[in-house]
This record gives structure tokens, C-alpha cells and sequence, in this order.
């Protein structure tokens, strides 16, 4: 996908190659074997490659989204430069490669690639620093480099590739080159530092160039692409992904920070980590065990802890190949690379070889269908299209196994220049780089879900998990452990959090406890009325008893939805009384939802102010409406044995990475928030909370009954007041 993912494809390929030659396989027929690559007609309207219609189409959508795509290099140039011969040699490599001059205009309704002429150039502009401080210039260059990669493209207008000559002093330079991921790759760059070098040394010993005439371009690669993808090739590489991705998850459901927005932003950060050489060598030596290699171990690391992070089994992770099988095509320039969506599944009892082996499986299947352009794959799945994240997979992984070409030109000492990434195309991305002193990495992520905080956890226990794993092939992986050392005794010390909680500890049954105690305490205050704990324990014992009536037994759900009031709190109450766990239903939610959750949770009993009641479809559940005479019924507390271990209630999450989900939660769950927290504080009699917000969202959890366990009061804040600080004030 962007430009950081594809220099490993050569050993990789190497490695594959050798594990194909083992295999048995019955070798691809005659009529799935790709035709040559010929010139296209430059006579007829050139087609987009499947790759590049995708870029396209989000340009269409939202041009500040290619900012994502954005490819940018920084070198510094020490020495004698020859900026004629630099200039010379950047205009060659354009003259030479199609896809630097070609912009995309639309004929018919469809995008079209138009080559400009050979004699376009390399637009290269100059800035010449060198009258400045060493403070200034070295912000002057910050602010220039930040500027280069944020400028926009036109995919219409172009160029789609440009640069700029930074001068620090008489024998200081620095080369900025930005290009658009629609015309170019990160092989595409191998190529481009080959071929300057090549070119300058020629220009500057005045000779011609070295390279030999460009036979095909990336034009005839598309229109090939286009021609021979399609009917039984086609359908035969489109049936293995169907069958690979069929009912995978369409999100991965990572803990974060913030909640995902309706409309994903482009903003995004890095975190740098590194594994030790010894560690990288165990591993790699494990994974030739299991007839893997270290690309396959640490892939297999990676989605088992986005597995375990996001307590999903089943994890979609997004890697990237050069796509370049063909030796013809493996001197150009242009977008070629692909990205393969490779599915891991990992239940309870998985071990870390089990693990490897069926990643080992998976990836050679992938490689052996990996002709088919990712678009091909969404467009054949139709996965449900959001805004808000990523189709098929949002976290990818890659790997640069391969010693990268040095830029060399003759009388330069060059130097690469980090260039800070603040955008991102997915959630969450590693990038694996392997050397003689080990393995680096770095976690690329989006801002808007995650802290940089949050990432460096995630980076941590990436380390502690492939730590663990190398530790032994028959270790179960959901057993391995996340946290170091140093992180276990630093839990452990947050508030004493592991210490004894009440074992017998119930919601009702403590409140219960309060209302015995302190009888005429005031309990809840709404709209400047009062209700007492004894009063607000006898309304909910009578709700009880109905709802016991009504036939629910321990652990049913009972759904409720009520505005702000006595009601419903005494509600929540008489549903625990019963046994059962309360699902809140917030009355501001629109009716599909309400309608979702309910059909979801299948409630035995469906609570609600009366209305309200003709919103809801209770289906089989039965409707006990909240403002109905209780009075026949018997106002002591139910006998009725409930453990710490029954369900409590359940809360939805907000449905922003997909459907809402409801997450069950116990009573003894409870009971070891206020335990941990208790010390903090000191809740009791004399405390006044407010219950601000929605009963539907978890922190009314705290508010509600960090009060009424405590013998404190519970002021309910009317929704409208919630609404407006200086009323709320």
C-alpha cells in the first residue's frame, strides 16, 4: 500500500520459491498462464490498473485523503555537487518512465491515463539557505520538508512527482522528492536510486546515458493487467479469496482511546521499538523448525496479539508484495505493488506451533493467488462501505528483510534523512526492518483513535509476546503473556488492585443493606422531589415481585427504557432483585437501534414508561409498564439467591466499528470497582452525586451505585439540564 511495505519481496520471493519447489501441487493450467506483456495501443484510451482506479476514486471522493499517499524522501548530499548533472539526470529518469509524466483525465465516464511528453522534466525547484544561522536554517528546512509533503497533488493537472534542492552551504545540500503513490511504489524507488546514480556519474563525466531504451511502461502493464484478468483466470483467483475471507469479521474491534469517527481521518503517529539480535535469530531458527521463515513467525506474533487485544479469534491483517513476478516488468516505475488480506483464526487451544503452521498454510495460498488486484477482492466480497474505517482489514504488517540500494553518485557522501510521518492509511500498521544488530520496528497509527501512550503498550507487549513465543513450540498462545515484568508489579501496585473484595457482594443486596441501616436517609432527588431509601426499596420490591410473575428467572435480561425519574431507577433495582441483569434502552436513541438491541439481548421482560411503550417491539418478551400500580404486590425483599457471579446488566457499545455490541457484565465486577477505588475517596453517608449521564452509557454505573451503596444521595439530572452547563451549574 504506501511506499514502506514493498522492499522485502525479493527475499521473501526467494524463500517462497523454495518452499513452492517442495510442495506437490499440481502446476497452474495452461489456460491461467498469463500471456506476455506487449505495447499497449497509444492510439486508444490507456486504462487505469485496478490500483490506480482505486486511488483514483478516493481522490474523487475526498482530495485531502490522498495525503495518505503521499510518497517523500529526503537525502542529504555532502560534497562537490554538480547541479547540472543532478538536474540532467532527474529529467532523464522522467523522460524515461511514463508513469512520473502521466496525469488521469476522464473520458466516457471513465479515468484514462494521459502520458505527458518526454520532455517534461523533473519539476525541481531551488532554495538556497545558506545565508541563514545554523538555528534558523535547520527550522527553515523543517518547515520546508513539512510544507513539501503536505502540498497536494493534482491527478488531473500533475506532476505527480517533484522536488526540491535545499542549499545548505557551498558543499551542503538536501534533496527533497515527493511523489504520488499512483505513479510510483517503494520498488519503484529501488529503480529511481539506481538510475540517478547510474545517470549522474555518466552526466558528470560527460558521457550519455548508460541505461539501455525503456521497451514496455507502466501504460501497457495496466492494460495487460486489465486484459487478462477476467473470465476463467478471474473467476479461479476470486474463488480462493471468497473462500479465505467469507464471513471473517469486517472490523477488528481494537480498545481505543477515543471512539471511531463517523469519517476517518488521515492523521496519524509512530512508535519505535526494537528486538535484540539473539531474539531474532531464536525465532528464525524456530520458524525453519515448522518450515516457515521469520517473516511468517513475526506476521503470526503480530496478529495473535491484535487477536488477543481485541478478543476476537479471528483477525484480518493486510501485508503488501511488490507484485512484480515478471522479469519484464521489474526495471519500471509505477504502482504495482498489492496488498494481500491474510486471515488468521486462533482459538483457546492453539499453540505457538500450531500457530506457525497454519500461518505458514495461509501465506503460501495467498502468494499462489496473489494476482488478484486487492480492489478485485472488494469489489468481490462487497463488504458493508464505511467512512469510517478501512474495507477487509484495518491493521497491516510488513517486513524489509532485504539490504536496501544505497544511493551512490560519484564526489557525494549521501546521507537518508527521517522524515516524520503524520498520516496514516489504516488504524494500525508495523513495520519490521531486519539488520545485523536485530530487528527494528515501528507501529504506525491513526491519531484519532489512539494516544502514543496506548501505542507504546502495544509495542511492549509485542516484544513480551514474541519473547514468549520463542520460548517453547507447545506453549498455548492465549496463555502467553502480554505485560513484562516491570509492568506486572506496576498493576499490582496501582491502588493495591489485587487485593480482597466482599465475595458475597450483590448491587441489590448492598443496597439493601443501606436501606436497612438508614431508612429515611434521602436516597434520590428528581426535579426537587425526594424519595427515601426505604421507599425507594419497597417500589422496587413490588416491581420484583411482578417481574417474578412474570416468569424471570436468574441471568434473564430485562430490558428497560425510561426517562430520568424515581421509575427508573427503582427499575434497575427491581430487575437485579429478580435475578435477572438490566439492559438500559436510552429513549434519545432512534427506534432502529432500540429495535437492534432488543432483538439482540431477547429480553424475557421488557420494562417501560408507558409513553415510550409503543416505540418498542417487545416480540415474545412481555411489556411491565413503569408507572402501572404495584401496590397488591409485597413490598419485602425477594428470597431469592443471587450470586456475585449472576449477570448485573449489559450495556451496548456505541456500534461505531459496526453493530452495537452487548457486553454482560457480573455483580462481582462491581463489587471490585468500588473495593478498588474505595480507598481513593472514602464514599459514604455524606456523599451527593449526580447521575449525569445516560443510563445506557457505563460511567452511570459509577454514578448510581456509588451512591446508593454507600448510603449517599443520588440527584438525577433531568436530560435537558445535561444539556446546558449553566443550568446544569
Amino acid at each position: 500500500m504506501n511506499n514502506i511495505v514493498s522492499k522485502d519481496i525479493d527475499a521473501r520471493r526467494r524463500e517462497l520459491l523454495m518452499m513452492r519447489l517442495k510442495r506437490s501441487a499440481a502446476p497452474r493450467a495452461a489456460s491461467f498462464a498469463p500471456p506476455a506483456i506487449s505495447r499497449a495501443n497509444r492510439n486508444a484510451p490507456l486504462p487505469l490498473s485496478f490500483a490506480q482506479q482505486r486511488l483514483w476514486f478516493l481522490d474523487q471522493l475526498d482530495p485531502n485523503a490522498s495525503l495518505a499517499y503521499h510518497m517523500p524522501a529526503a537525502l542529504r548530499l555532502d560534497g562537490d555537487l554538480d547541479h547540472a548533472a543532478l538536474r540532467a539526470a532527474l529529467n532523464e529518469v522522467v523522460a524515461r518512465h511514463e508513469a512520473l509524466r502521466t496525469t488521469f483525465a476522464t473520458e466516457a465516464g471513465d479515468p484514462v491515463q494521459v502520458v505527458g511528453p518526454a520532455d517534461a522534466g523533473f519539476p525541481l525547484a531551488e532554495q538556497d539557505l545558506s545565508h541563514l544561522d545554523a538555528k534558523d536554517r535547520e527550522e527553515a528546512v523543517e518547515r520546508i520538508s513539512r510544507e513539501e509533503v503536505a502540498k497536494p497533488f493534482s491527478l488531473g493537472a500533475g506532476p505527480l512527482v517533484r522536488g526540491q534542492l535545499l542549499r545548505l552551504g557551498q558543499q551542503s545540500h538536501i534533496l527533497l522528492v515527493t511523489q504520488h503513490h499512483i505513479v510510483s511504489d517503494g520498488w519503484s524507488i529501488g529503480v529511481l536510486v539506481r538510475e540517478i546514480g547510474a545517470l549522474y556519474a555518466a552526466f558528470v563525466a560527460g558521457k550519455p546515458s548508460p541505461l539501455p531504451p525503456m521497451v514496455l511502461q507502466y501504460a501497457d502493464y495496466a492494460a495487460w493487467q486489465r486484459g487478462w484478468l477476467q473470465g476463467e483466470v478471474l473467476a479461479a483467483q476470486t474463488a480462493f479469496w471468497k473462500d479465505h475471507l467469507g464471513g471473517a469479521p469486517a472490523v477488528l474491534d481494537l480498545p481505543t482511546d477515543r471512539p471511531r469517527q463517523l469519517v476517518r481521518a488521515n492523521a496519524g503517529g509512530v512508535v519505535e521499538f526494537s528486538l535484540p539480535a539473539k531474539l531474532a535469530e531464536t525465532l528464525r531458527q524456530q520458524a525453519q523448525r515448522h518450515g516457515a521463515t521469520l517473516f511468517m513467525s513475526l506476521f503470526a506474533a503480530w496478529s495473535l496479539l491484535l487477536a488477543r487485544l481485541s478478543g476476537q479469534g479471528d483477525v484480518v491483517v493486510g501485508t503488501a508484495v511488490a507484485n512484480r513476478q515478471r522479469t519484464e516488468i521489474e526495471h519500471l516505475m509505477g504502482f504495482f505493488v498489492n496488498t494481500l488480506a491474510l486471515r488468521t483464526r486462533i482459538d483457546e487451544d492453539t499453540t505457538v506451533g500450531g500457530l506457525l503452521a497454519s500461518v505458514r498454510q495461509t501465506l503460501l495460498g495467498a502468494y499462489d493467488h496473489q494476482d488478484l488486484p486487492f480492489e478485485q477482492i472488494v469489489d468481490a466480497l462487497q463488504p458493508t462501505r464505511s467512512t469510517s474505517y478501512s474495507p477487509i482489514f484495518q491493521a497491516m504488517f510488513s517486513m524489509n528483510n532485504t539490504p536496501g540500494g544505497a544511493l551512490d553518485m560519484v564526489g557525494l557522501e549521501i546521507t537518508p534523512l527521517e522524515q516524520a510521518r503524520n498520516t496514516t492509511q489504516f488504524d494500525i500498521s508495523m513495520m519490521l526492518t531486519e539488520a545485523a544488530g536485530g530487528i527494528g520496528g515501528s507501529i504506525s497509527y491513526a491519531a484519532d483513535l489512539f494516544d502514543v501512550g496506548t501505542v507504546q503498550r502495544i509495542a511492549s507487549s509485542f516484544v513480551t509476546i514474541v519473547t514468549a513465543m520463542a520460548e517453547g513450540d507447545e506453549r498455548k498462545v492465549n496463555a502467553l503473556p502480554l505485560m513484562d515484568a516491570v509492568q506486572h508489579s506496576s498493576v499490582a501496585l496501582l491502588g493495591n488492585a489485587s487485593g480482597d473484595f466482599d465475595a458475597n457482594f450483590t448491587i441489590h443486596g448492598r443496597f439493601e443493606e443501606q436501606a436497612a441501616a438508614q431508612p429515611d436517609a434521602i436516597a434520590l432527588i428528581v426535579d426537587g422531589q425526594q424519595m427515601t431509601y426505604e421507599e425507594l426499596n419497597s417500589n422496587a420490591n413490588r416491581m420484583a415481585h411482578r417481574l417474578l410473575e412474570l416468569g424471570v428467572q436468574p441471568d434473564d435480561r430485562v430490558a428497560i427504557c425510561a426517562e430520568r425519574g424515581f421509575g427508573m431507577i427503582a427499575g434497575l433495582l427491581a430487575i437485579m432483585k429478580a435475578g435477572a441483569g438490566y439492559v438500559p434502552l436510552d429513549p434519545v436513541y432512534p427506534d432502529d437501534r432500540l429495535a437492534f438491541m432488543l432483538g439482540d439481548c431477547a429480553p424475557r421482560v421488557v420494562l417501560a414508561d408507558s409513553a415510550l411503550a409503543s416505540r418498542l417491539d417487545v416480540g415474545a418478551a412481555s411489556l411491565m409498564l413503569l408507572d402501572d400500580d404495584f401496590c397488591a404486590q409485597p413490598a419485602h425483599n425477594p428470597a431469592l439467591e443471587v450470586s456475585p457471579s449472576s449477570l448485573a446488566y449489559v450495556i451496548y457499545t456505541s456500534g461505531s466499528t459496526g453493530l452495537p455490541k452487548g457486553v454482560m457484565i457480573e455483580h462481582r465486577n462491581v463489587a471490585r470497582l468500588m473495593t478498588a477505588t474505595d480507598h481513593w475517596f472514602g464514599f459514604g453517608p455524606s456523599d451527593v452525586w449526580t447521575l449525569f449521564h445516560s443510563f445506557a452509557f457505563d460511567f452511570s454505573v459509577w454514578e448510581i451505585w456509588g451512591a446508593l451503596l454507600t448510603g449517599g444521595r443520588l440527584v438525577v439530572v433531568p436530560y435537558l439540564a445535561s444539556r446546558a452547563p449553566q443550568e446544569f451549574y
